[in-house]
């Protein structure tokens, strides 16, 4: 199989294809696939990165956002800025609509190439480059039909795992979770249903089978990414490069210079106190079943799991105030951006169709 890097043509790359010829100047995008990791924060998604960012095929950056504001500039509600972040997004629909060849497609055409023409810069001769952008998953549909070429590597992991490194990593053990209900309670079941919808296009991998059965998952993954298997990226990943450190994971990047089974069960001791086992068997219903299993995972098996950890009291008092002064800002913070920040119950919690 050939990896050189060549010349796109329209065709290939879908119907958004029409007009952007000239969008750009001179420029044609080159032939570079874009590869896109998508998850909650939390899950394990910079250590698939910096493995598969290990072979000679694959290029890839901490995490480079830039497409969050490019496709919120056609959406009203979810961003608080001085510059009137509605006007502005009503502003580039009216500018679409009235002045471009094809509207908004004419738009996402512009940022299509935008995107390849930054992923070939940051990863010249490299026939892939691989975002891991973990609030990507506010814009995961919108992904699928934006790249008709792309990849797309969904990453699961133990819910309850993500929301206990989430307290342990951004606020030393302390209660924070209502400062990730947009992650919990929106991201997740955005992931999981569109997941579902482009299965047939897409992969996907646990990180604990990833931390388990290394081998055979990675080797899974090439071949869903059409290239030769590479098991020494396994080893060599603690040798990718890594500017920018801040935006690489803060601990595990520092704890462990080898896959571990270490972070799988830390979760029990971190949500063990009984308002934080409260919370897990709440979220895991809030998910339900159905979605659960699309993860793989159990939804008796994981309450079996909540209920045999033993309960102690520590940080319950401080997860009570916590809760309580979240629960405010999170309102507060509702109101500005004009979009739910759901605790329990929301549409975006319920049951897929």
């Amino acid at each position: 199989m050939t990896l050189d890097v060549q010349l796109m043509s329209n065709k290939q790359r879908g119907p958004l294809a029409t007009h952007h010829a000239r969008a750009l100047g001179t420029f044609a995008p080159m032939m570079i696939r874009p590869i896109f990791i998508l998850s909650l924060p939390r899950t394990g998604s910079t250590l698939l990165q910096r493995i598969l960012g290990s072979h000679e095929a694959i290029g890839t950056a901490s995490e480079p956002s830039f497409l969050l504001p490019l496709l919120y500039a056609l959406r009203e509600l979810g961003v608080h800025a001085e510059y009137e972040h509605r006007i502005m997004a009503r502003g580039v629909r009216a500018f679409a609509d009235d002045y471009l060849p094809n509207g908004v497609n004419t738009y996402l055409d512009a940022v299509h190439d935008l995107a390849l023409r930054l992923y070939a810069e940051a990863a010249p001769a490299k026939p892939y480059f691989l975002d891991k952008t973990p609030r990507y998953h506010h814009i995961a549909s919108d992904l699928l039909r934006l790249f008709p070429e792309g990849r797309f590597i969904f990453l699961w992991r133990h819910p309850l795992a993500i929301a206990a490194s989430m307290i342990e990593t951004f606020n030393s053990g302390r209660w924070n979770l209502d400062a990730f209900s947009a992650d919990f309670f929106r991201g997740l079941p955005a992931l999981v249903d569109t997941y579902r919808k482009g299965e047939n296009r897409v992969a996907s991998v646990r990180y604990e089978d990833l931390v388990t059965r290394p081998f055979e998952e990675i080797d899974r993954l090439l071949r869903y990414l059409e290239l030769p298997a590479d098991e020494t990226v396994l080893t060599r990943f603690r040798e990718l490069p890594m500017p920018n450190p801040e935006f690489w994971d803060p601990t595990g990047t520092r704890a462990y210079d080898r896959i571990s089974l270490d972070p799988l069960n830390k979760w029990k001791q971190t949500m063990a106190n009984p308002v934080r086992k409260a919370w897990c068997r709440r979220y895991l219903h809030s998910l339900g079943e159905e979605r659960l299993a699309v993860m793989g995972y159990s939804l008796p098996a994981l309450l079996a799991e909540v209920d045999a950890v033993r309960s102690d009291t520590k940080h319950v008092a401080s997860d009570l105030a916590h809760a309580g002064t979240g629960a405010v800002r999170r309102s507060i913070r509702s109101r500005v951006v004009r979009a739910p920040f759901p605790l329990w119950r929301s549409a975006a919690s319920r049951q897929p169709d």
